[in-house]
């Protein structure tokens, strides 16, 4: 695939055979890294060619139209190059949300927070600039630093049309809204990216695999199809125990499949997430069916340490506070010989308290 001449390639960042590769390249001419969208046009027929070609001129005619946000992925240049299209845009080198998804179990909450709060800025400007995103996965968002997070890959937005609805062009099938599925809404609208950003924060918050595992039991497309409709996909009552309930009524309110339940606009969804008052992070150090052990911090390291132990059918917790000298047992924490049902009380005591 040919590059612009001023463009030396240095590497590739992503490959997708559907809409091409991303590569990691120098601009000779600015001496600076750039990440160089290559988009193969398939078309066989001249107009075939030219829609396509058009298409792409629109993601990025997108991008510049909304370069003014620093939460969305700046845009340099698009040109047409053989035999296909290119759009040179800001390369950053820390990667993507998936790329760190993709190392640990799951996010820590106070990341979680920060990326909702950038993502949730970058798609209020777009909705009022009539633009709907239509495909939000945490591999389109992209880390400058541990405080901007940059919405990028607009390949499949469209402009709004004037009742503020506008066709789906395709969709990642993980994140379909159900409302699409069961034909109660043919277009899509700014409640179709509210859910979209649902799913994203849903896998956020428990892991790859625990979505995974959901997915994988419904192989079936029909019966998939229905769990989506039915909000049984991805099934809003199952979360890892150490997220608040707080936010699952966030994440839940976003997947809602009954549209006059769900947000209705992304400030709605802002102003809820502005109340959350989060101090603490947890991380599994590990987990099976018979015992979990997490950790706890704020803001001076690690300050709780919870293990759990499953001992014939009955459960022990033993919980730790450490200060700069010493650690010490949490006693009305520290638990033996609990049934299960009780168990999972007290463990979710635990984690509501140290929010």
């Amino acid at each position: 695939m040919q590059i612009p001449n001023k463009l030396k390639f240095l590497s590739k960042i992503s490959s997708d055979g559907n809409f091409g590769d991303v590569l990691l390249c120098e601009n000779t001419y600015l001496l600076r890294k750039e990440a160089v969208k290559i988009i193969p046009i398939k078309g066989k027929t001249e107009k075939d060619i030219a829609k396509e070609l058009n298409d792409n001129l629109f993601e990025s005619s997108v991008l510049e139209y909304l370069r003014k946000s620093q939460y969305i992925v700046d845009i340099y240049d698009a040109e047409f190059i053989k035999p296909g299209f290119s759009i040179r845009m800001e390369f950053l080198e820390n990667g993507s949300v998936q790329d760190i998804l993709n190392k640990t179990i799951f996010l820590p909450t106070k990341q979680i927070v920060k990326i909702s709060e950038c993502v949730l800025h970058a798609l209020e400007h777009a909705h009022t600039k009539q633009i709907l995103h239509l495909d939000i996965k945490p591999g389109n968002i992209l880390i400058k630093n541990e405080n901007i997070y940059k919405l990028s890959d607009f390949g499949l937005a469209n402009i709004k049309n004037k009742d503020g609805s506008s066709i789906f062009k395709k969709i990642y099938t993980a994140h379909y809204p159900p409302e699409k599925l069961s034909g109660q809404k043919k277009e899509a609208d700014e409640q179709s990216d509210i859910y979209m950003l649902g799913v994203t924060l849903y896998r956020l918050l428990n892991g790859n695999s625990y979505f995974s595992e959901q997915w994988d039991d419904f192989k079936n497309k029909k019966i998939l199809k229905e769990q989506i409709i039915f909000g049984k996909f991805p099934d809003r009552k199952k979360y890892l125990p150490h997220v608040h309930s707080k936010l699952k009524r966030i994440i839940n309110k976003c997947l809602n499949i009954d549209l006059d339940k769900r947000y209705k606009n992304v400030r709605e969804v802002r102003n809820d997430f502005g109340k959350l008052k989060i101090k603490y992070d947890w991380a599994i150090k590990e987990i099976s069916q018979t015992s979990q052990h997490w950790e706890c911090y704020n803001e001076d390291g690690l300050f709780l340490e919870l293990i759990t132990e499953k001992k014939s059918d009955l459960w022990e917790i033993s919980l730790k506070k450490y200060t700069k000298k010493s650690k010490s047992n949490v006693s009305k924490y520290c638990h033996k010989n609990l049934k299960q049902s009780d168990f999972y009380k007290k463990l979710a005591l635990i984690f509501n308290e140290y929010f």
